[in-house]
Formats: structure tokens, sequence, C-alpha cells
């Protein structure tokens, strides 16, 4: 397959069914939401605060990463489409994980934060990651890619930087909740 320019509307979408359930001795209540995750190859617009706001224009968000799970397959749902190119993508696509408080001297993997709080932990770094590199911003590397040049695996980069970029969205959808009785 190949990509160009034009192809920056070529979507992967991956549904992914989260069940929560609340039940009471009285009353039982079940919400069921889906996320389809969206990838996006690189176009004019996609630095990640640009990327960021594409997805709230699809009613959704930077990318939130749970589970290693989740995490494999959006790197098996892209690397399926073809999408990973460095002409699609530019080495990475942007997902939402950034540094809120930029200073350029330096941050770890716990200093960064997701712009969904469904999210709070998980991270897989590449290796020597994140590094908050200074060379081409004092500010260093504030945004979070999955690099494509090392598996997939997350890396800090210059948020300035045009990218292919994965948006979540939430979406209605049918639920099964095994029964649950209480004695």
């Amino acid at each position: 397959m190949v990509f160009s320019t034009s192809l920056n509307m070529m979507i992967v979408t991956l549904l992914i069914l989260f069940e929560i359930a609340y039940v009471s001795s009285t009353a039982s209540y079940t919400h069921c939401t889906c996320y389809e995750y969206q990838a996006f190859c690189k176009n004019r617009l996609s630095t990640w605060d640009g990327a960021k706001l594409l997805c709230k224009s699809l009613g959704g968000w930077l990318a939130t990463i749970d589970t290693e799970s989740t995490f494999q397959q959006i790197i098996q749902t892209i690397n399926d489409a073809g999408m990973n190119t460095t002409a699609c993508h530019k080495s990475g696509f942007w997902i939402g994980l950034y540094d809120p408080t930029p200073t350029g001297t330096g941050h770890t993997g716990d200093s960064l934060v997701w712009v969904h709080d469904m999210c709070e932990s998980y991270q897989k770094w590449a290796s020597n990651q994140p590094d908050d590199a200074t060379g081409k911003n004092p500010l260093g590397q504030n945004c979070v890619q999955l690099w494509f040049r090392n598996n997939g695996d997350m890396d800090d980069y210059y948020c300035f930087k045009k990218k292919g970029y994965i948006c979540q969205i939430p979406r209605s959808c049918t639920c099964t909740i095994n029964s649950v009785t209480s004695s």
C-alpha cells in the first residue's frame, strides 16, 4: 500500500468494550461504554495540539491506553492496515499522554498525564525513554507518540512536529453482563 498526503483521512478503527456494573441489594444498574480508536495519517494540522483538536472535533480525545491488551490491539490494527510507514505517520502516532508543566529540566513517566482520566498508570516506554531532549525546543519533548521506529513503544517527542495520531471516541454499544445474584 502506498501513502501520500492525500491519505490523511485513512482511518483504522478498533472497538473496545468496557462494561461497568453497579449492583446493590435493592437495585441493579448496568452501563456499558465502547471506545472506537481511529488512527489517522499525518496531515498539515497534526501537531500534538492540532491532533488533540481534530480528535475533539470527532467527539473524542487523543487515545488513552489503559492496558497492554489495548496497546497491542492498536499496534496490530495499524500494522494490519499498512499504516506503519513513515509516509503515513513520520515515525510515530500521537497519543494523549503529555507533560502538563514543561520546563525543559527533565521529566519522568510519573510526571506525564493522560488527556482523559480513565487511565492513570499504563505506560510502555522505548529504551532510554522518556528523555525530554531539548535540542529542538528549550522546553523539551512534552508530548508522547507511539514510536514506530521502536515497535510502537512510547517516546516523548516535540509537540510541534507533525505525526500520525490516534483518536479515542466514545460510542454507544450493546453489552452483556453475566447475571449477578445476591444472597
